[in-house]
């Protein structure tokens, strides 16, 4: 099917994570401490002993207080997989390189890393409406800068992209995340838009 050779195999995977986190949050996400997560892994055929793959990544968070709600958030990532079947990521979009598409890249291989400055914009916003208001609680400013690069065997170019946006809470159980970015590639800004809290 679809060009791909068929097998029957059964499969082990192995993992072992190491994951640290005393980090402080307010409504749109962490403002203080430390999130880490190093992770190893392996997949193997149980009747075959035949190898597939193994996998590392490390994933760095630092978040430094500024003020009562504004902080400068930095993130440090690297990804990596070997095997005759390595297992690849997507990477690109809102929730990782923002500015460029979703799903980007599907690669075995990434560096990134990003630096946020969050701080707030309005503590309450209630807008009226002939049968009620609607409020929004705690609406968040951020201006970041995100670089790295994704790719399978040769390393690709280091790419980059910066912006600012803005994090409306609704009820403090959904996060809102406006942004518009602008990459090395595209110096026009793009809108992304996005559910879930900063990283």
């Amino acid at each position: 099917r679809y060009g791909l050779p068929s097998r029957e195999d059964f499969l082990s995977s192995h993992y072992l994570s190491w994951i640290y986190d005393n980090s402080l949050w307010d409504i749109s996400g962490p403002i203080e401490g430390r999130r880490y997560n190093f992770t190893v892994g392996y997949t193997a055929a149980l009747e075959s002993i035949k190898s597939y793959n193994a996998l590392a990544f490390a994933d760095l968070r630092h978040y430094i207080r500024l003020g009562k709600y504004s902080a400068i958030a930095n993130r440090l990532y690297g990804y990596y997989s070997g095997g005759p079947e390595p297992q690849r990521r997507y990477f690109g979009g809102s929730w990782s390189f923002r500015g460029f598409d979703l799903r980007e890249w599907y690669v075995r291989k990434i560096i990134f890393q990003s630096t946020e400055l969050r701080f707030p914009l309005i503590d309450n916003l209630l807008i009226g409406f002939p049968i009620g208001g609607l409020g929004f609680s705690a609406i968040r400013g951020a201006i970041f800068f995100d670089a790295g690069s994704a790719w399978e065997n040769t390393f690709d170019k280091l790419r980059w992209s910066t912006g600012a946006g803005f994090r409306v809470s609704l009820g403090q159980v959904i996060l809102l995340r406006f942004d518009f970015a602008r990459t090395d590639v595209n110096p026009s800004f793009d809108f992304n838009f996005f559910f879930g809290w900063n990283f």
